[in-house]
């Protein structure tokens, strides 16, 4: 099912951008693709007042080249794609601002059904009169009309009757109202329903403003179901006007870069009668990001989340970055949520396997989406023993805010370092450079070395600290550097917004890592797909674009092992953030819980002899207290890991450091 979804977007896409140059006319766009629809299903349209209209606007050589193209690619002219078409001709700039994003037919049909059987679990009755939805951001109406099809099938009722009575929407954009309007006369008629006139319940206005849709309606009790897909739009790119009023109006909006489907959510909880139920598609972000913070504390005091069906790192919209999930809510107070992560962006299962987060367990600092299967396995990685970020130092990497600017390639001339630039070429000198490397390309430890190049660093050590290296001593002891620096100081003024640099205006733009990050150490991208802990020895080296573990707590090589170790893995998917194609992140956040067991010095040489990943594994599930047969899970995961059949590296027994060898310190 998958793979033909993807098909049939790829087939889409390439027919979208053919159509353009068809289409090309705004005003003309909505009557042909209406009359092309009417004669690609060769519907007898006889009555309906509004599709009679719409033919007749339609220029006929448009109609017909629109055919031949729609004939061309093989594709069938169906309300998603109309509603594609359509949206395909507003400036991408335009749907970006207005955070326009085209909800996949499989999500529309998820979402639909889902409502409607919640609803009746809650004691709706979605074929009672009285039940009715609303899409309080409707757009094309891809809800409504996914909604429309759920709702006759569930009553038998007349089409016309549905969209007069049942279906209720809003858009800030009278041009999505009136494609919203057209395609549920079209399905109307595609129902076999050719009513003269039909009556919408659809209003142009800002669902955001404070008021009351249900009231504006005339719907006493509230609606049956929300449903959507509200917009994405963060509210810095809104105008001061409306920044004011949606931080007056709505609790989860009063601070913070808060994202327009935040109160969306909050609105649409209010909008629902007692037995209704909200379902939206949203970013997965407000579980985890600060500007979602009040967004959290509001549903898990309440309690109104049912269920979250988790797109995780898989993609739903075609070419949008967003990572999304189905949300639904009610104004029941629940002890818990359902939660699962799926296993694709394709279609959405009937009856999703879904696990239970107890709310007792939400933070409203972050939502650590773990259910009562994984949790007792990630509470004994979190408690046995001693958590990674009290025994060790984890480390964040230099930030100059202008990488390019700082680094060097390595190239030598007469023992100086050669950076060329669009203003001449340059001469380093060796005092002021650094070796670095680049955490983020690491991926065996020989890249290290092999990776290594030079950054400029203009800092020097004073009292066991970093200091900027005072502007009148650079340019006298360092001038190749410092005329370079010159060069190239409006770019430099632009790093952070054009704020002033605090310290300099060469320095770096953060001071994070400045003086810390040398000394041996372990260091890993901030993305990985799997943990990739690497040995760094050389204590001259820096790094950025990744984090470091330095520690005197531990061997740093039996830390390793343990730290790329599946329990390590198993332990990041669960509760770390998602990215594209499945890396997660290994940010201090994210790993500083992982506790490492207390080690007598035979089980350090144990961990560092073995080679055997099965033989590692369980000596860790036993200082866990982690049995396999009663964790199920775990078990899964272990059996799936690509690391249980590899062989691991074997080390000695560490000699006592030399004092000064493994010391964090440069000058």
């Amino acid at each position: 099912m998958a793979t033909q979804l993807m098909t049939t977007a790829a087939n889409d896409l390439r027919l979208l951008r053919s159509a353009r140059a068809i289409l090309a006319d705004p005003n003309g766009i909505a009557p042909a693709l209406a009359r092309a629809f009417l004669e690609e299903r060769r519907l007898i349209l006889v009555s309906n007042q509004r599709l009679l209209d719409a033919a007749d606007q339609a220029d006929a050589g448009v109609v017909a080249d629109l055919r031949r193209k729609i004939a061309e690619h093989d594709a069938e002219l169906s309300f998603d794609l109309i509603q594609h078409l359509l949206g395909a001709q507003q400036p991408s700039a335009r749907r970006k601002g207005r955070g326009v994003v085209y909800t996949p037919r499989h999500v529309v049909e998820a979402v639909c059904a889902r409502v409607v059987k919640l609803s009746r679990d809650a004691g709706g009755d979605p074929a009672s009169p009285g039940w009715k939805a609303l899409d309080p951001a409707m757009g094309a109406g891809a809800f409504l009309l996914g909604m429309a099809e759920f709702l006759r099938r569930e009553t038998g009722a007349r089409p016309s009757d549905i969209i007069e009575r049942r279906l209720y929407g809003a858009d800030i954009s009278s041009k999505s109202v009136e494609t919203a309007e057209l395609l549920l006369n079209l399905w109307a008629l595609d129902s076999g329903d050719d009513a003269s006139r039909i009556s919408t319940n659809l209003r142009v206005g800002n669902s955001l403003d404070g008021s009351a849709l249900h009231d504006e309606f005339g719907v006493e009790d509230g609606f049956g179901a929300v449903i959507g897909n509200p917009p994405y739009v963060r509210i810095q790119n809104m105008d001061t006007e409306a920044r004011r009023q949606i931080r007056e109006t709505w609790r989860c909006a009063t601070n913070g870069s808060v994202d327009l489907y935040m109160p969306f959510i909050e609105m649409a909880l209010r909008e629902i009668r007692d037995t209704g139920v909200v379902g939206y598609i949203v970013p997965n972000t407000f579980t985890h990001t600060r500007a979602g913070q009040a967004l959290r504390e509001l549903l898990t005091r309440s309690g109104t989340v049912s269920e979250m069906y988790d797109f995780d790192h898989h993609p739903v919209f075609r070419g949008v970055a967003t990572y999304a999930c189905l949300l639904y809510l009610s104004r029941e107070r629940r002890s818990h949520l359902k939660y699962t992560r799926a296993s694709s962006g394709g279609a959405v299962p009937a009856e999703p396997q879904y696990g239970l987060i107890p709310y007792a367990r939400l933070n409203s600092d972050r939502w650590e989406l773990v259910t009562d299967e994984a949790h007792p396995v990630v509470h004994a990685l979190e408690s046995t023993g001693r958590p990674l970020g009290s025994m060790a130092r984890i480390g964040v990497g230099l930030a100059t805010l202008a990488d390019a600017r700082y680094l060097l390639d390595g190239a030598q001339e007469d023992g100086l370092y050669v950076k060329e630039t669009d203003a001449g070429r340059f001469l380093i000198e060796p005092g002021i450079t650094q070796a670095i490397v680049k955490a983020s390309t690491l991926k065996t430890e020989p890249d290290i070395v092999r990776a290594r190049t030079r950054i400029l660093f203009p800092y020097h050590g004073a009292n066991g600290a970093a200091e900027i290296i005072p502007e009148r001593r650079l340019r006298r002891e360092f001038p190749g550097a410092y005329r370079y620096l010159e060069s190239v100081r409006d770019k430099l003024d632009a790093r952070d917004r054009g704020k002033p640099n605090p310290v300099a205006w060469y320095a770096f733009g953060r001071s994070q890592g400045i003086r810390s990050n040398f000394g041996r150490k372990l260091v890993t991208s901030g993305l990985n797909l799997a943990s990739n802990f690497l040995l760094c020895e050389d204590p001259s080296v820096t790094f950025y674009a990744g984090y470091c573990v330095q520690t005197d707590a531990e061997d740093l090589r039996v830390l390793q092992k343990i730290l790329n170790s599946p329990l390590m893995d198993f332990y990041i998917h669960h509760t770390s953030r998602s990215y594209q194609h499945g890396y997660k992140s290994y940010a201090k956040a994210y790993t500083r819980r992982f506790a490492i067991p207390h080690l007598r010095d035979s089980e350090r040489e144990f961990v560092l002899a073995v080679t055997d990943p099965c033989e590692l594994v369980s000596m860790l599930l036993g200082k866990h207290g982690l049995d396999l047969d009663a964790h199920a899970a775990l078990a899964r995961f272990l059996s799936e890991s690509p690391k249980m059949a590899t062989t691991l590296p074997a080390y000695e027994p560490a000699a006592a450091p030399d004092a000064g060898a493994s010391a964090s310190r440069l000058w």
